[in-house]
């Protein structure tokens, strides 16, 4: 099983996830966070939400948590138990992440999975019950080194099985694309295995994370400023093999069968939702000659923009999953948006004193 402080690093790691993007978002600091808080930045922009409630929500949670652990991880388990059991063996390379980042990468006989906890179908009846003791008894040694932590060990069931299996396996190459979350921190921790780590967006970081990738072995970055981030705020040594992608975007012509004077690309972020919103709106009262075409981030619920269309009742707005030919881009802290850039596109920073600016530029 996986150790004590194998557990807390990645625990560590996620929690400074949320960390990272209060700050970054609403330029809070709390002791405290809400798991996942990136998935509601933008409703606690939208409802004004004080740091204050957010605090007092985040301390209810994690009291939850260390009153209610062994309930909670009932209802956490019970999923893992549906899973079907996969008797298949696992050997050679196992690769992780979005198709249309890794595969290039992939083999006639290599394993691929869209996300880390599809590993747990090999688990095997047994392990499931070891899985279960483990995690009730770790949570509380997890609180004791640090309470804070309590209401991440959500991640806890997932966590240790995805360990269990790669650690019964003989894979000799693990390829990912996640950076510096719970899930990059635990595949760290297999030294023996070439472990290769791809970029699948942009770093937006101003402090080290708390636990280092100490293992990586290969390092597949964007450019050479994404590279000087990885070793400064993620990565303990410089990778043995390092090299920058080649641009992986087909740009297509837009599909849209009505015809108008400009087109623009919005790129989504869970971040900026609420100014998105704000500005489609403001597109649209200025001229009714602009297409604006949206493409959703992978993480972002796709119905809150389709709400925003049947809000605004417009034939101008349509939600997309290519990557059109365009003559503005508009996004922001998007790698997406770089690379339009890079090809030659216009592409604008949205922000709150830039929606008008943008605007002028488009008409």
């Amino acid at each position: 099983m996986i150790c004590l402080e194998k557990l807390l690093g990645c625990l560590k790691n996620e929690s400074n996830i949320d960390r990272m993007t209060l700050e970054r978002s609403l330029n809070w600091n709390t002791n405290l966070h809400i798991p996942r808080s990136v998935n509601i930045v933008s409703n606690l922009k939208k409802y004004r939400i004080k740091k204050e409630y957010y605090s007092i929500l985040a301390f209810v949670i994690n009291m939850l948590f260390l009153i209610f652990w062994p309930v909670i991880l009932i209802f956490l388990f019970i999923p893992i138990t549906r899973i079907e059991f996969n008797k298949k063996s696992i050997s050679g390379t196992i690769i992780l992440g979005q198709l249309n980042l890794v595969k290039n990468y992939i083999g006639d006989n290599d394993i691929y999975f869209l996300h880390p906890r599809s590993l747990l179908s090999y688990l095997n009846s047994n392990e499931r019950i070891k899985l279960l003791f483990f995690c009730l008894f770790s949570f509380y040694k997890i609180i004791l080194r640090d309470y804070k932590l309590a209401s991440q060990c959500y991640v806890l069931p997932e966590l240790v099985g995805v360990h269990i299996v790669l650690d019964k396996t003989r894979f000799n190459e693990l390829i990912f694309t996640n950076h510096y979350d719970r899930w990059a921190t635990l595949f760290d921790q297999f030294d023996t295995a070439n472990l290769k780590q791809i970029q699948h967006g942009q770093l937006l970081m101003s402090k080290k994370i708390p636990v280092s990738l100490k293992n990586i072995r290969s390092l597949v970055v964007n450019d050479k400023k994404s590279l000087l981030m990885f070793e400064k705020y993620i990565l303990e040594r410089k990778p043995k093999e390092v090299s920058v992608k080649q641009k992986t975007i087909n740009i297509e012509g837009i599909k849209s069968k009505v015809n108008f004077k400009t087109s623009l690309l919005l790129v989504g972020t869970p971040l900026n939702y609420e100014l998105e919103n704000k500005f489609v709106d403001n597109v649209l009262k200025t001229s009714n000659d602009i297409l604006v075409l949206i493409k959703p981030h992978p993480r972002f619920p796709i119905t809150n923009y389709k709400s925003l269309i049947k809000r605004l009742n417009s034939k101008n707005v349509e939600i997309i999953n290519y990557y059109p030919n365009v003559d503005k881009v508009v996004g922001l802290e998007s790698s997406l948006c770089e690379e339009y850039r890079s090809l030659g596109y216009e592409v604008f920073d949205l922000n709150e004193g830039a929606i008008k600016f943008i605007i002028d530029k488009l008409n």
